[in-house]
């Protein structure tokens, strides 16, 4: 039992290490991209949720947001959240689609980057 307990003891603690080490990370790339603030860089769709998609910068790997209220059309995302379609013009946007991108904020704080599609949609 006691060998039981140092096993889930080092599980755990092993686990912390990797949050924080992704979170420093996370931090150190976004004070990284809060220099490039209005600069346009080439992404990829990686992600859909009810408030936006997130993007991932191909050069860095940088991940931020993009807010549907920001866009011109407003979106709905199928139910596999591989796919938003815009409501008025049918646009299509999907994972793993290239886009162009711009920074647009940069909270270091909470780790957060905005961005807005480099032309509009």
């Amino acid at each position: 039992m006691e060998l039981e307990q140092k096993c889930l003891h080092i599980s755990n603690q092993e686990k912390k290490a990797q949050e924080a080490e992704r979170e420093s990370i996370k931090f150190k790339q976004v004070e990284f991209i809060a220099d490039h603030v209005g600069e346009v860089f080439t992404g990829i769709i990686s992600g859909m949720i009810e408030r936006g998609i997130f993007i991932s910068l191909l050069s860095t790997q940088i991940e931020g947001m993009i807010g549907f209220a920001s866009m011109s059309d407003s979106y709905t995302i199928n139910d596999s959240r591989m796919k938003a379609v815009g409501n008025r013009t049918k646009h299509e946007l999907k994972i793993g689609q290239k886009v162009e991108v711009k920074i647009v904020d940069v909270r270091i704080d909470d780790a957060e980057v905005d961005m807005v599609f480099a032309e509009d949609l």
